[in-house]
Formats: C-alpha cells, structure tokens, sequence
C-alpha cells in the first residue's frame, strides 16, 4: 500500500532519475535486475527492492546500496524473502485460507495485509549482514531461483 516505483536497473533498461549516483547497483551481468520501490514522503518505511536472476545457472552476487537513497550513514536492516519450493497442497492450503480471512470481512472486501499473512509459508526470510566501505554497503544475495524481495528497514 502506497509504494511505488524509485529505480529500475538492469540490462537494457535506462534509468535517468539518479543520474550516475543510482540508489543500488549490480553485477553487470545479462539477466539480472533490481527494481527499487519506497514510499514517497515516508522517510521511516522501508525500501524494498525486487530483484530477479534470469541467467541460466543463477549464482550469488553482491549487491551495492547507495546509504544516502535510503537511511543515511547507519547500517539498515536487511532482509530477504524468497520463495520455498512449490507444493501443490501448501499453495492451495493458503489461497483457501486467505480466501476464508476474505470471506470473513465480507464477501467484496478487498485483500489486506491480513489476508497476505496466509501465504507467509511459502516464503522464507533470511535476515543479511551487510558491509560497508563508507561510500556503499554492500550485501551478499544467494543464487536466486529466479526472484526475492530485499526489504530493507531503517536501523
């Protein structure tokens, strides 16, 4: 509710509202990308930014983090989600209980925070210890197969 999008980066795409000083930065390599999302005007929410690993064998990679786009000179907190392998029952286990949050609202109400708290099983979340070298922080991200969302939280 209420993110939207702050960066775009990757391969084939130009991202001009930063200039040359981007808010993260990636390996250059074909098939990976990070789009940066935050909430405008709300400097105390996190930055979360989505990234994908299309490459055919996906490896870890280091991404960097500009401390100025986000909370200054302290270290954030950083968190990553990615998926758990896919299991028929479990997905199917969590739309039905979502569904039933829903239907407990009322039939037309709308899908809440609430109502996602019934797929947090199939998810996993690994907090990161990032790095830093004063200019960037840098964070280590595991081979992604192929997404994860790094949330990343004021410190």
């Amino acid at each position: 509710e209420g993110y939207e999008d702050a960066a775009a980066i990757g391969p084939g795409l130009l991202e001009t509202r930063w200039g040359r000083d981007l808010p993260v930065t990636l390996p250059e390599t074909e098939g990976l990308y990070a789009f940066v999302r935050a909430k405008p005007g709300d400097d105390s929410a996190p930055a979360v930014v989505h990234l994908v690993d299309w490459r055919q064998g996906p490896l870890p990679f280091t991404l960097r983090l500009r401390p100025e786009a986000f909370f200054g000179d302290r270290t954030p907190g950083l968190v990553l989600h990615t998926p758990t392998p896919y299991a028929a029952a479990r997905h199917q286990a969590a739309e039905e209980a979502a569904q039933q949050r829903r239907r407990a609202a009322g039939a037309e109400a709308p899908f809440t925070p609430e109502h996602a708290a019934a797929y947090a099983e199939l998810s996993r979340a690994q907090v990161l210890r990032p790095k830093s070298d004063g200019a960037h922080t840098e964070v280590q991200i595991p081979a992604l197969t192929p997404w994860g969302i790094l949330v990343i939280s004021r410190p």
